[in-house]
Parts: structure tokens; C-alpha cells; sequence
């Protein structure tokens, strides 16, 4: 939004009549505009404490901002710079019981959650926002000292918190236990704990509190039963049910596929590194510069894998992955070519369906063919 516009919604809410307040506060909630400026939602947060239909507005701006950093890198960084504002509009007893009022209208918010719980569940959406914070939080485990210790950009403590933020975007009702945190490190960090035994007193958050276990519905939805199957799938130490997980996450088409396609795509196991890079075929959007290695890849799964996702996301270059995919001497590179062509447009690409055509492997000419009808 224009800074004109930013300085006229401010010097309504500080100087403005009733119906010039209510108005600002109504047009500054992010269910409208994505006004991310942080006087503006200093405003926000004062005026949660005051009494009438302008606090009631901004505890739904509040709640909208929660709701949306679930899943918004950008709101999360909003949110982050407003924690202890957060804080104290959970210990106002009637601003949290509005704001609480407000997140149940949320369809995915079920369950008879107690004030305690629902508190835990708005303040934990903040907690370890940053690969930094990750990386702090390891190193203080480890009793490491800058420049020493785990840095924010080790594949591992990325893969960690990547880890955490799609948990808390899928369950966010669930709190991550820091022992089970712990154990994701010693997983994907090996190098940093070896020989290191830690001290249970230091497996805290940046908010200590008691773990409370809210109140389970009694019928669950079969999307959130799903997702519970999913997260378990994905965490298992067994490869075939984390391939599993990753072709449920594809189905059920979920916002962040690709992020969560990018953490297994250097699992251990290359049954799931090809299912996590089969998962990008489905992704709304990738970052085609992270499969550059990949297409010249000797595993011919790897490679046949990585050049159909180029060629179903490759943009003005599409066309070229598709070649490349349908003349590799690999049938299994051409199969999973071959297998997107009804992706590509039959009259502007004749040459590439007759290569597909002839191909000596049936499969391929099926695929073609399919296409083609």
C-alpha cells in the first residue's frame, strides 16, 4: 500500500472520529489489504486493550494476523516483531476472550479448547520462526560460541527447521516437544552431536511452559485424521511410508508441497528422493534452479525424475527439457517425459510427438498416443 495511505490510516486511528477509526481499523486487517507496516499494527495492538467496536476490530485484525502466518513467511515476521504485544492481549482477560472467540470461527480451529490451550496454541506459531533462531537454539544445546557452532545455512538445521515450520502448519494445535526437536537434530546434524551428551534442563523454547494436552474433539474430520497420517508417514524411519507421505501430500495438494518436496530430496534413500522430486510435478510453482545438478544426474530415476519436472515447470523453456527428456537413451527418462505431453501443445510441438511416436519402447508411443486423442 502507498505510504500516503499507510500516514492516513495512522492519523485516523490516533486523531480520527468513531466511525474514521473503525473505518481505518476495518481497511488495515490483512482479510483486506496487506498492510504489513509496523506502526500501523503497533496501532492495532494498542487498541485491543481499548473498550468498544474499535478493540473488537482489531482483535479480528489480530486474529486474522495469527491465521495468516501460519502459512505466510511475511505475516510470521509481523507476528514475530509483536510477541511480547501478543502476550499481552492473551493476559487481558477480555481481549483474549474475544480474540479466542475470533480463531474458533477458523474452520480448522475445532475442539473445546480451554483458555490455557488456546493461548498455547496462538504463542507457538512464533516460536523458532528463523533457521538463525534453530541454529541459536542447537548451539545452546551444544554450548557452542559464535563463530563456532552450527551455522543457520548447514542443510541439516535447515532441513530441521524446515521441519518444524510445516508441523506447525499442519498441526497447529500441536505442540513439538523439545526432546522430539532434539532428536530431529541428532538425525540431520549427526557431526555436531557426536560425543556430546545434552542436559534435559536445557530442552526448553524460548517460552517455558508446562506441556497441557487440550481437549481432543470427539469427531474428527477425516482432513485432519489425514494429516495426522500424513505427518506420521513423513517422520517414520521407514522409506516406504515416507514415499508414502510425500504421494499423500500430492494428493491432498497442499500449499507448501514444494517446500516439503525440497526437505526429502536429499533423504538417504533414493526411492524417496524420486518420490519427492515427482511430488514437484504437482507444485503450483518451484525454484527450477535447485534440479540443475540433478538432470545430469548417472541414477537414471534421478535424472528421468528431474527432467519431467522441468519440463511440466519450465516456463518459456518447457519445450526444451522436453527434447531432452524424449531423446535420452534412457527409456526411463523418456517414459516420464512421455508421460507429460498432454501438458504440451500438440500443434505448436509436432516434432516432439512424432520423436515420441517412433520410439522403440510401447510405452512411450501409449503415452504419445493418449496425448494426442
Amino acid at each position: 500500500m502507498h505510504a500516503n495511505k499507510i500516514s492516513q490510516i495512522i492519523r485516523a486511528l490516533d486523531e480520527g472520529s468513531f466511525g474514521q477509526r473503525s473505518t481505518a481499523m476495518r481497511e488495515l486487517c490483512p482479510c483486506r489489504n496487506d498492510i504489513q507496516d509496523r506502526s500501523v499494527w503497533e496501532k492495532v495492538f494498542q487498541a485491543a486493550h481499548q473498550p468498544g467496536k474499535v478493540r473488537v476490530q482489531a482483535i479480528h485484525a489480530i486474529a486474522t494476523l495469527l491465521q495468516r502466518s501460519k502459512t505466510s513467511g511475511r505475516w510470521r515476521a509481523v507476528l514475530k516483531d509483536f510477541e511480547d504485544e501478543l502476550d499481552g492481549v492473551l493476559s487481558d482477560p477480555d481481549a483474549c476472550r474475544l480474540l479466542r472467540r475470533q480463531v474458533q470461527h477458523d474452520p480448522k480451529a475445532g475442539g473445546d479448547l480451554t483458555q490455557a490451550a488456546q493461548c498455547k496454541k496462538l504463542r507457538r506459531i512464533v516460536e523458532l520462526n528463523t533457521p538463525g533462531e534453530v541454529a541459536d537454539w542447537v548451539n545452546q544445546l551444544l554450548g557452542n560460541r559464535p563463530p563456532r557452532g552450527v551455522n543457520p545455512t548447514h542443510p541439516g538445521l535447515v532441513r530441521l527447521w524446515r521441519w518444524h515450520q510445516h508441523r506447525i502448519t499442519i498441526q497447529p494445535e500441536r505442540r513439538t516437544d523439545a526432546k522430539e526437536l532434539l532428536k530431529k537434530a541428532q538425525q540431520w546434524l549427526p557431526e555436531h552431536f557426536r560425543d556430546t551428551n545434552v542436559e534435559l534442563e536445557k530442552l526448553e523454547f524460548s517460552h517455558p511452559r508446562p506441556k497441557a494436552k487440550p481437549k481432543t474433539p470427539q469427531h474428527e474430520t477425516p482432513n485432519a485424521e489425514l494429516q495426522e497420517e500424513t505427518l506420521s508417514w513423513l517422520e517414520s524411519t521407514n522409506a516406504k511410508r515416507r514415499v508414502r507421505g510425500l504421494k499423500r501430500l500430492a494428493e491432498l495438494k497442499v500449499a507448501d508441497l514444494f517446500d516439503w518436496c525440497l526437505m526429502f530430496l536429499e533423504d538417504e534413500s533414493r526411492d524417496v528422493r524420486v518420490a519427492a522430486l515427482q511430488g514437484m510435478v504437482h507444485c503450483d510453482e518451484i525454484d527450477r534452479t535447485v534440479l540443475a545438478p540433478l538432470v545430469d544426474s548417472d541414477d537414471v530415476r534421478i535424472r528421468a525424475s528431474a527432467v519431467a519436472v522441468l519440463a511440466r515447470h519450465g516456463g518459456g523453456g518447457a519445450v526444451r527439457w522436453f527434447e531432452r527428456g524424449l531423446k535420452d537413451p534412457s527409456a526411463c527418462v523418456r517414459l516420464e517425459t512421455a508421460a507429460l505431453l498432454d501438458h504440451l501443445d500438440q500443434d505448436a510441438n509436432h516434432s516432439l510427438f512424432e520423436i515420441a511416436l517412433h520410439d522403440p519402447n510401447p510405452c512411450v508411443v501409449r503415452f504419445a498416443r493418449k496425448a494426442i486423442a
